[in-house]
């Protein structure tokens, strides 16, 4: 509040070196100390090692295992937290030749740290002691060295000299940073528990009540020796040097004195059984699941109440954990059954007791593809439906390319829809190549999900008019319903036709099916009425097919508009389906050709309104029509996609005899300016 201090939270990219604040022109220099949080493989030479940690300072990390030196190895940053938010990096390994043991090691400039893989908990039973423990420090009983191991003594309170004044001590030789568990059974009686160092300052207090389960926890600041002294409920003021220095208690009696001693990197769980039942992991031959799945954990000193901790993620990006109760739990083996949470991420998964744990890697899963009808494939909004998405740590595979999305706030975006990191966003960029429609996979630092497993194999298409250029290929005419034959076809899969406007330009529309077989193995659909002759797709097709369909010009009506004064030229209006600007597009009319050479000459198309089909970009072409007693016969027009159905008028007759006058030949059809005359026909 007076400005004197401040709080920051170190960044997962910080290095050992200067702290400053802007505007002040002095530093003072911190050190950051890696940490390790999990690991996943066996140490034995040649095998690989995924492990979870921070400060893990790629330029001047060293990294040993089994007591060698590991030259090469990688680094990667997942999550950079921010605020409180946890950090993230992933460190990979091979276990070098030679390795020998089960420690990990990581050094910085900034310091060390360690994890023991495997470690698990040595039970060494109830240890003998005599008849009456000592009431001071100096004469403890002596338990030894416990690493990673758990004992108990079991003695009465108030059966020595000092009445219900009586303390039991014992001491026990820790490592440095070893976390030091102790517990009282039976759970009936009342009593005090506290822990001193060699000079007999009290370093932890804890009082035990009837069923209370919870542990007196204390982590040793250094190696040595440390003293645990019990008594009764109340008395707690006892000077640990004095016999019968402390308080009166009338809750005494029979006890069991419980210790687990646990050193910096260890762990209960040495043992972890799951495959992703689908997708790839990143690491095949090392435990992976998806969300939803049910892993089997193997340890030592286990018991019935732990819980698991699993890595989470939240639609933020942010880093968390969620603690699970097993499913299953067998005391005798001491194995449990766990089900991965829906919210989970690749990261350590660990016993709630425990600092350190295991590395899963949740491999994601895709279940549904979603584009919004009517845009392009380009610049849509695509929608992805599965499991074990993680935001600002996902990339979206397109065939060989991918889009990554490297932070929470722009790019792809992770959210939940009924289940937590289900689903996700995004718009489609503009790449070269281009990205194809499939197959699509969704990757994670876990591994990679499976294709979405939509297919196309064939068109079933014949124009309703016309001729195509290749006639034994699918034709169809703009509007016309035709039939897609593949797998997994649904009333949302997602079409992709080319188009054409009425400048030429090229592009592409989505469009959904009319109707879809009960099977998922044919969908029915309408040709968009500015499709062109080009591919057919659908997004997420799992072999990315591109199948050709030739779009059929259709013509609806001609008009002549104008024509020249002199009779050279007429100015034609035809409306129809299928035009295409340019592109070599011929409008034949009689034994006449009309060549569209490109966009900015010849017959130019444009956009028409039609009652049934609604606006048609490309339904009108205007083309000048030199004059000749031979342009007088069917019209027809020939893009790529094939030639058009003739449109054509049968003149049989001309029933006229002129009012005035007389005719030249008495036996052909006569008539005066300006009167009406009979055309016969069809």
């Amino acid at each position: 509040a007076n400005g004197t201090t401040l709080s920051v939270v170190v960044p997962a990219l910080a290095r050992s070196g200067a702290v400053t604040v802007l505007g002040s022109g002095t530093s003072f220099n911190l050190q950051v100390v890696p940490t390790l949080r999990g690991v996943s493989g066996d140490v034995a030479a040649g095998n690989t090692l995924l492990i979870e940690g921070t400060g893990l300072v790629s330029p001047e990390l060293s990294v040993t295992v089994g007591g060698r030196p590991v030259g090469n190895f990688s680094v990667r940053t997942v999550f950079d937290g921010s605020g409180t938010n946890r950090d993230q990096q992933l460190l990979t390994l091979v276990v070098p030749t030679g390795a020998v043991g089960n420690v990990v090691t990581v050094s910085t400039a900034g310091g060390s740290s360690t994890l023991r893989r495997a470690a698990g908990s040595t039970d060494l039973g109830i240890l003998p002691q005599g008849a009456d423990p000592s009431d001071t420090l100096g004469t403890a009983v002596a338990l030894g060295q416990l690493r990673d191991a758990r004992a108990a003594a079991t003695a009465v309170v108030g059966d020595g000299a000092s009445g219900n004044r009586d303390v039991d001590f014992y001491s026990v030789v820790l490592d440095a940073r070893s976390v030091l568990r102790v517990t009282v059974t039976p759970s009936d009686n009342y009593s005090s528990v506290r822990i001193f160092n060699a000079a007999g300052v009290e370093q932890a207090l804890r009082y035990f009540g009837p069923n209370d389960g919870n542990p007196l926890v204390f982590s040793a600041p250094a190696a040595g020796s440390y003293y645990i002294g019990i008594s009764g409920y109340g008395n707690v003021t006892y000077d640990p040097a004095v016999a019968g220095s402390g308080t009166g208690s009338g809750y005494t009696g029979n006890y069991q004195l419980n210790f687990e001693a646990q050193r910096e990197g260890s762990s209960h769980l040495n043992a972890m059984t799951g495959s992703a039942g689908s997708g790839t992991a990143a690491q095949a031959a090392l435990p992976s699941a998806n969300t939803g799945q049910t892993l089997t954990l193997a340890g030592a000193g286990m018991t019935a109440s732990d819980r698991v901790v699993f890595s989470t993620v939240d639609s933020n990006g942010s880093l968390g954990e969620v603690s699970v109760t097993p499913a299953s739990f067998d005391l005798a083996s001491q194995t449990l059954t766990v089900i991965v949470p829906n919210n989970a991420t690749t990261g350590t998964v660990r016993l709630e007791r425990d600092a350190v744990g295991l590395f899963l890697q949740v491999v994601p899963t895709l279940t549904d593809v979603f584009m919004y009808p009517g845009g392009g494939f380009v610049g849509n909004n695509l929608t992805l439906s599965g499991t074990g998405f993680a935001e600002a740590a996902t990339s979206v595979r397109f065939g060989a390319q991918q889009v990554d999305d490297r932070t929470p706030n722009y790019g792809v975006d992770v959210y939940g829809s009924g289940q937590e990191n289900s689903r996700l966003n995004l718009s489609l960029p503009a790449t070269s190549p281009a990205l194809p429609v499939g197959p699509i996979r969704v990757s994670t630092v876990g591994g990679t999900s499976a294709a979405y497993g939509l297919s196309l194999t064939g068109i079933v298409a014949v124009p309703a008019s016309g001729v195509r250029t290749d006639g034994s290929a699918a034709g169809a005419l703009p509007g016309q319903a035709i039939t897609l034959q593949g797998s997994l076809f649904d009333a949302s899969t997602d079409i992709v036709f080319e188009t054409v406007d009425a400048s030429g330009n090229r592009g592409d529309v989505v469009v959904r099916p009319n109707n879809v077989s009960a099977d998922g193995s044919q969908a029915q659909v309408l040709v968009p009425v500015n499709a062109v002759s080009g591919t057919v797709r659908l997004v997420g097709d799992v072999n990315g097919a591109a199948l050709h369909l030739q779009v059929v010009p259709a013509i609806t009506d001609v008009q002549v508009e104008s024509v020249a004064g002199d009779g050279s030229y007429a100015n034609v209006l035809v409306a129809g389906l299928g035009f295409v600007e340019g592109s070599a597009s011929e409008y034949r009319f009689g034994n006449l050709v009309v060549l569209d050479g490109g966009v900015n000459t010849g017959p130019d198309v444009f956009g028409r309104g039609d009652p049934f089909y609604g606006y048609v970009p490309n339904g009108y072409v205007r083309v000048t029509v030199p004059l000749s007693d031979g342009v007088f016969g069917p019209v027809s027009i020939r893009t790529a996609g094939g030639t058009s159905a003739s449109y054509s008028v049968n003149l049989s007759s001309v029933t006229s005899t002129a009012l005035r006058g007389t005719a030249a030949n008495a036996g052909e059809a006569s008539a005066n300016a300006g009167q009406a005359i009979i055309l016969n026909g069809t």
